[in-house]
């Protein structure tokens, strides 16, 4: 004879608020509820379950092992609960709650205000993160983002659904007119006639810009480096050295354009891809409405300033 579940769903919505908060004060105001409410659903969970299910030592809360698979669960099967109006009547009755978008730094204006603009009515409250590619990673990893937008696609972790957005090249930045005269040298030439202004090991683009010259054997050693492509790019501009850069960093550091000449970075055929990575199944079709839009802006918003810095990196990105 079938049984109903030993628990309610809503001690699901508690569990999974008090796991994307780490406080149960705010996962009882995201719910409406007391406090004493949302402490008294956790705690009947964990007697369910026979398990402790969240670390209360800690700040922010955190679940424990058992605790994060039970989320994994969770997030699903609230998914469905929650999309059972729409399979059911077929009408748009759903909509998350919220989502929460992790976005690469290299994108900002006009990016993320036009994406804003087009998701406004997706979710009843949309939150965007700019930041470091390894600390959204490990957010996303913790359920702490529903999307990211990044260049590390996560391809050693399963259950993740990803779409593809843009592949650039990178190329080089030199100091206005700095080879005006004999064209850019060689890779070994240029490190040998400006310091290397590097991008901060901590960025993708710094760990792949050090891949990359090693596969060259090129030898640039290491005496201006930043978080910031902004400073970067001053710094070239400056005439202080060269770097490795990507168009979507141009873009972002545009304020620095006159002060800097462009060109292919010598040597083997050197990208980066941006993809739209979320967990399978988890928002529906929404990863790839948010996909689409993405592509559309880079589209009709980047590619054309792309052009005027130089036609070979139009040539050279892939959209979609």
């Amino acid at each position: 004879m079938d049984r109903p579940p030993p628990f309610d769903f809503r001690e699901l919505h508690v569990f999974r608020a008090l796991c994307e908060t780490g406080q149960m004060t705010r996962a009882a105001d995201r719910l409406g509820i007391t406090q004493s409410a949302a402490s008294h659903a956790i705690s009947r969970l964990e007697r369910v379950f026979g398990v402790r299910l969240v670390d209360r030592h800690v700040r922010p809360m955190r679940p424990t092992t058992a605790g994060r698979r039970l989320l994994e669960y969770a997030i699903s099967a609230l998914d469905v609960a929650h999309r059972m109006p729409l399979l059911l009547s077929g009408h748009e009755a759903w909509r998350p709650h919220e989502i929460r978008l992790g976005c690469v730094d290299s994108l900002n204006t006009p990016f993320v205000p036009r994406l804003v603009q087009g998701l406004k009515d997706v979710a009843g409250q949309l939150i965007i993160r700019s930041g470091l590619v390894v600390e959204h990673k490990a957010a996303f990893l913790d359920h702490d983002l529903d999307m990211l937008i990044t260049t590390d696609p996560m391809e050693e972790v399963d259950g993740l659904e990803r779409h593809r957005l843009l592949t650039e090249p990178y190329c080089v930045i030199v100091p206005s007119g700095a080879f005006a005269d004999g064209g850019l040298p060689d890779a070994a030439g240029l490190a040998e006639a400006l310091p290397l202004i590097r991008s901060s090991a901590r960025t993708l683009t710094g760990t792949h810009a050090d891949i990359q010259l090693r596969r060259m054997r090129i030898e640039a050693p290491r005496r201006f480096e930043f978080d910031s492509f902004e400073s970067v790019t001053s710094m070239v501009a400056a005439g202080m050295g060269w770097a490795i850069v990507s168009p979507l960093l141009l873009h972002k550091a545009r304020a620095y354009l006159e002060g800097i000449d462009v060109y292919p970075l010598p040597g083997p055929r050197f990208s980066r891809t941006l993809t739209l990575v979320a967990r399978f199944g988890e928002l529906g079709d929404l990863p790839e409405r948010v996909a689409s839009l993405a592509r559309e802006i880079l589209r009709q918003d980047y590619l054309p300033e792309f052009r005027a810095i130089g036609d070979w990196i139009e040539e050279a990105i892939e959209i979609g």
